[in-house]
């Protein structure tokens, strides 16, 4: 129910992106964009579930591994809260 719920998060924050740059994507785009941000994050997610860390051209699990296999559903929290944390070191939220 994860990757469901995400779909439509992830089309709204494709059009938010198409209105911040003034952009206009055709349906197809999105669809396109959509299916490539969920198969990706599909493939990772089973990477990290199965400690299976791989560089593909896709996508890269070897820092979200946790050094045994999980749950699908703690993978994809893994993988969220490992990316919320990448990015308050970016902003310099660190301790």
């Amino acid at each position: 129910d994860i990757i469901g719920n995400a779909g439509g998060v992830t089309v709204s924050y494709y059009e938010w992106i198409q209105n911040k740059r003034m952009e206009h994507w055709t349906e197809a785009e999105v669809n396109a964009r959509l299916e490539r941000a969920i198969k990706s994050n599909y493939h990772l997610i089973q990477d990290i579930a199965a400690n299976r860390p791989r560089r593909t051209a896709e996508h890269d699990s070897r820092s979200f591994v946790v050094g045994r296999p999980i749950p699908v559903r703690v993978a994809a929290m893994v993988l969220a809260l490992k990316r919320i944390e990448a990015h308050y070191m970016l902003e310099g939220f660190s301790q």
